[in-house]
C-alpha cells in the first residue's frame, strides 16, 4: 500500500532524514520519500504488517505532526471568482454548500475569501465539493491549516518579553534578575518550544538538525544565566540574548515558510483536479456517479463551469475549453464533434456529450498527480552531496561552537559570559537549512514551470542529466517533422481505380501517419471484399501476393516519401507524400549546436528522404532504415563511447530507445502519456517545448548552483565572524542578531528559486 502524509513541524534537510531514518526501522516499511519542500511522506508499506495509524504514531512519536492527506473530512479552501458567461456564474451562498448531502457546515469568509467545510467522507467525496463551488463559477484551491497567527502571536511575545528585560536591566527594581529569569523561560517554553521538540526528535534519530543548533544555543545562555540568578557562577546574566534569539530565528523561519508555501502551492494544489465524481445520463436521467466506475464507452454530459473528470470525445454539442492548468494556453479552445478533450480542462461555457476514451486510472489527469506526487522522489546527484555535508555539519558546528568557547575562555582568558555569547553565536550562525533547501527549492520549481506548459517530468534528477547530455539522438516523423502526411502526387502504372481499392482496404486496418494519409487519399473509392490483409512491423502492408511499402523494396530512390503499391516483380503505382518539417525544427538543431550538443537523425524511413531532411536541417549525423532495436543498439553504441545520451521520439514507437537512454523525453499526446515509460513526456506540443524545456533546465540548473554557492559562502564567512575572530577590530555578531541571520540565509535561497517562477515559455 502507498499513502502520502501530510507533516508539519519540520524545519530543515535533517528534520527529513529524522523522519526516513525513523519510519525505515518499522517492520512492514518498503519505502520512504519525505519532501521537506512539500511537506510531505510518502510510504510504501505492507497493510498486513502496518497501518497508516502506526506510521502517523511513529511520526509523532519523532516529534512531528502527520495526518493522511484528504482524509480529514475538513476542506479549507481558498476561492476566486473566474470569468465566465453562463448562467451557473452566481453567488455561492452557505446554504447552497449545506444543502449538499455530507456537508455539515460551511463558513465563508468573503474578504478572506476562504471557505471552511466540515463534511462526512461516506456521504460525499473532498471532489465533489470542489466540482459544486467550481460550477457556480469559481474555482477553488485547496489551501494548508494557516499556523500564521499563532506564529506572530508567539514572535511577539518573544520580542516584547527581550524589550522588557532589556529595560529591566537600566532599572533599580528589586528581584529583577529573578522577573528576567521568568520572562525568558516563558519565551523558551513557548516561543521556542517547537525548536526544543525538533531538537529531541533529532537525538533520538541520532541526527543533528537546525533545531538542535538553536536549542543548544538559547538553552545555554538561558542555563548560564540562571546560574548566576542562584550564585553558583559570578558574572552577568544575559536573559535578553535566548529571548531575542529564538524570535529573531522564528522571524526567520516564518518568513521562509510562507515563500516555501508559495513555491510549491502548484504542486500542492494539482491533485485538486482529480474529480471522481462524473455526471451521466441513465433512463434519460442526469445521474451523478464514482468516475472510477466508467469504463471506456461510457457517456458523460459537461455543462459550463465543469471540470473534466476522464478523458473524452466529443459527441454531441461544442463548448470553450479553458486547459491553461495543464498546458500553460491561457486562451480557450473551441471543441466540437469528433475533437477530443483532456481531463482537468475546465469548460467555459458550452454544453458537451461525450464518450470516455480511457479510464480513469489511466487518464492525463492522474498522470499528470503522479508525475507531481513522484517527480522529486529520485534526487539529483549534486543533491545527494549536498544532503550528506549537510547531516555531518550539525556535529562539525558543535564542535567548532565547543572549541570556540574554550580558546576564548581558557586559553584567551575572556570574561565566561563573552565566550558564551562567542560560542552561542558561532553555534546559532550556521544553516544547515541553507543547503538542505538549496536544490530541492530550485528543482522543484522547475518541475512546477515544466507542468504548467505540458511537460510532465517523471523523475527530476533527468534535469541534472539533461543538462550534461552531450548527445540528442532525434527520431523524425512527429518530431522533426509534423507526423501529418498527405498525398500530393501519384504515379499509375495500372488500373487507378483497382489500386486505390486495394488501398483503401489494406490501410483502414493501420493507425500510422502513413496509413491514415494513403487511406484519406483513396477514400472514395470502393473497397475490396474478401482481401486478406496483414500489418508487417518496419516494413508496410501485405495482402495476398501484394505489397504496399517504401518504393525502395523495388530498387527506386525518392527525395520525398514515396509508398509503392504492386508485386515483388512489379510495381504497379506510387503514392508521394509531404510530411512537412516542424517550424521548430530548424530553431531546436541551432540550439543543440550553440550549446555544443551533438543532433542525430534517426528514422525508419529511407535513405533518400532522411538524407534530404537532415541536409535541410543542416544535421551531418543521420540514420535511415532504423527499426526499434537498430534505434535502440545505436543509442548503446553511442552510450559505449562514453556520451551521456538524451532520445527523443514518439514514446511508443521509440519506446526501448528511449527507455536505454539516459534521458529520454517522449512528444505524445496527451491522452497517451499513461502508456508511455520514459523520464519527461512532452504532453500538449512538440519541439517548441523541448526548446523551452532545455532553457529551463539551464536556468534550473544555474539556480541551484547559486543556491549552493550562496549557502555555503555564507556559512564560511558568517561562522568567523560569530566566533569572534575579528573581535578585536570591532567585528562580531552578538547570538540573537546570528540567529536572524541564519533566518534570513534559507530566505535569501527561496526568494532565488523563486525568480524561477518568472521563467516564460
Amino acid at each position: 500500500m502507498r499513502k502520502v502524509f501530510k507533516i508539519s513541524g519540520m524545519t530543515c534537510v535533517n528534520c527529513q532524514r529524522t523522519i526516513e531514518i525513523g519510519l525505515k526501522k518499522l517492520k512492514g516499511i518498503k519505502e520512504v520519500d519525505v519532501s521537506l519542500i512539500l511537506e510531505r511522506a510518502i510510504v510504501s508499506f505492507d497493510e498486513n504488517t502496518l497501518t497508516k495509524e502506526d506510521i502517523i504514531k511513529k511520526i509523532d512519536e519523532l516529534g512531528y505532526k502527520a495526518s493522511v492527506i484528504e482524509e480529514s473530512g475538513i476542506l479549507n479552501l481558498y476561492i476566486e471568482k473566474v470569468d465566465c458567461v453562463s448562467e451557473g456564474c452566481i453567488l455561492l451562498q452557505k446554504e447552497d454548500l449545506e444543502s449538499l448531502k455530507g456537508v455539515k457546515k460551511a463558513i465563508i469568509n468573503p474578504i478572506k475569501q476562504t471557505i471552511y467545510i466540515e463534511y462526512d467522507q461516506d456521504q460525499i467525496s473532498q471532489e465533489d465539493i470542489m466540482a459544486f463551488i467550481r460550477s457556480k463559477g469559481y474555482e477553488a484551491n485547496l489551501i494548508e491549516s494557516d499556523k500564521s497567527k499563532q506564529t506572530i502571536i508567539k514572535i511577539l511575545f518573544g520580542i516584547s518579553s527581550g524589550i522588557v528585560i532589556m529595560l529591566l536591566d537600566h532599572t533599580s527594581v528589586v528581584y529583577k534578575s529573578y522577573i528576567q529569569m521568568v520572562l525568558a523561560l516563558l519565551v523558551q517554553i513557548y516561543t521556542g518550544k517547537d525548536f526544543y521538540k525538533g531538537a529531541i526528535a533529532g537525538l533520538k534519530a541520532k541526527t543533528g538538525n537546525m533545531d538542535l543548533l538553536v536549542a543548544l544555543g538559547s538553552f545555554v545562555a538561558t542555563f548560564y544565566s540562571i546560574l548566576i540568578v542562584f550564585g553558583f557562577l559570578k558574572g552577568q546574566t544575559f536573559f535578553d540574548t535566548p529571548t531575542f534569539l529564538v524570535s529573531f530565528v522564528l522571524i526567520g523561519k516564518f518568513i521562509e515558510y510562507k515563500l516555501r508555501t508559495r513555491a510549491s502551492a502548484y504542486l500542492k494544489n494539482v491533485s485538486s483536479l482529480n474529480l471522481r465524481k462524473a455526471r451521466i445520463i441513465s433512463e434519460d436521467k442526469e445521474v451523478i456517479v464514482d468516475s472510477y466506475s466508467l469504463k471506456i464507452g461510457d457517456t458523460l454530459v459537461l455543462k459550463a463551469g465543469d471540470r473534466v473528470p476522464i478523458d473524452v470525445e466529443i459527441l454531441e454539442g461544442e463548448a470553450y475549453v479553458d486547459t491553461s492548468f495543464i498546458n500553460g494556453e491561457f486562451e480557450s479552445q473551441h471543441v466540437k464533434k469528433p475533437d477530443l478533450v483532456i481531463s482537468g480542462s475546465t469548460l467555459k461555457s458550452g454544453y458537451l456529450k461525450a464518450k470516455v476514451i480511457n479510464v480513469a486510472e489511466k487518464s492525463f489527469i492522474n498522470e499528470l498527480i503522479r508525475a507531481s506526487n513522484v517527480s522529486l522522489e529520485k534526487r539529483p546527484n549534486i543533491q545527494l552531496l549536498a544532503d550528506k555535508v549537510s547531516s555531518y555539519f550539525v556535529q562539525f558546528v558543535i564542535f567548532l561552537s565547543t572549541l570556540t568557547f574554550f580558546i576564548w575562555k581558557i586559553i584567551i582568558g575572556v570574561p565566561t559570559e563573552e565566550a558564551i555569547n562567542f560560542a552561542v553565536a558561532s553555534l546559532v550562525v550556521s544553516c544547515p537549512c541553507a543547503m538542505g533547501i538549496a536544490v530541492p527549492i530550485s528543482i522543484m520549481m522547475g518541475v512546477s514551470n515544466a507542468l504548467k506548459n505540458g511537460i510532465l517530468i517523471k523523475n527530476s534528477k533527468a534535469l541534472e542529466i539533461l543538462k550534461n547530455a552531450n548527445v540528442f539522438v532525434i527520431d523524425k516523423t512527429g518530431t522533426i517533422t509534423e507526423g501529418k502526411f498527405s498525398v500530393v502526387k501519384e504515379e499509375m502504372f495500372e488500373d487507378k481505380n483497382y489500386i486505390c481499392s486495394i488501398v483503401k482496404t489494406a490501410e483502414k486496418i493501420s493507425n500510422h501517419p502513413i496509413a491514415k494519409a494513403l487511406y484519406n487519399n483513396c477514400s472514395s473509392y470502393e473497397e475490396q471484399e474478401d482481401l486478406a490483409c496483414e500489418e508487417i512491423q518496419n516494413f508496410g502492408i501485405k495482402c495476398k501476393d501484394i505489397f504496399i511499402t517504401d518504393i525502395s523494396f523495388w530498387n527506386k530512390n525518392s527525395e520525398s516519401k514515396a509508398i509503392g503499391v504492386g508485386t515483388k516483380e512489379k510495381l504497379m503505382g506510387v503514392f508521394y507524400l509531404e510530411d512537412k518539417i516542424t517550424q521548430y525544427a530548424y530553431t531546436f538543431i541551432k540550439m543543440l549546436k550553440l550549446k555544443h550538443k551533438r543532433p542525430i537523425l534517426c528514422s525508419g524511413d529511407s535513405e533518400s528522404h532522411v538524407k534530404s531532411i537532415a541536409n535541410a536541417l543542416e544535421i551531418k549525423e543521420y540514420y535511415a532504415n532504423m527499426n526499434p532495436i537498430d534505434k535502440s543498439n545505436l543509442i548503446q553504441k553511442l552510450q559505449s563511447e562514453k556520451n551521456t545520451v538524451c532520445m527523443i521520439g514518439d514514446g511508443i514507437n521509440d519506446a526501448k530507445a528511449i527507455a536505454i537512454s539516459d534521458v529520454g523525453i517522449a512528444v505524445s499526446n496527451a491522452l497517451d502519456v499513461a502508456k508511455i515509460n520514459t523520464d519527461i513526456i512532452i504532453s500538449h506540443g512538440g519541439l517548441e517545448k523541448i526548446i523551452y524545456l532545455l532553457d529551463l533546465t539551464d536556468k534550473v540548473i544555474k539556480n541551484v548552483k547559486q543556491n549552493l554557492f550562496w549557502a555555503f559562502i555564507y556559512n564560511i564567512i558568517m561562522i568567523p565572524f560569530a566566533a569572534g575572530a575579528f573581535s578585536l577590530y570591532g567585528f562580531y555578531i552578538k547570538p540573537e542578531f546570528a540567529g536572524l541571520a541564519m533566518g534570513f540565509s534559507s530566505v535569501s535561497v527561496v526568494l532565488n528559486a523563486l525568480r524561477l517562477s518568472k521563467f516564460k515559455n
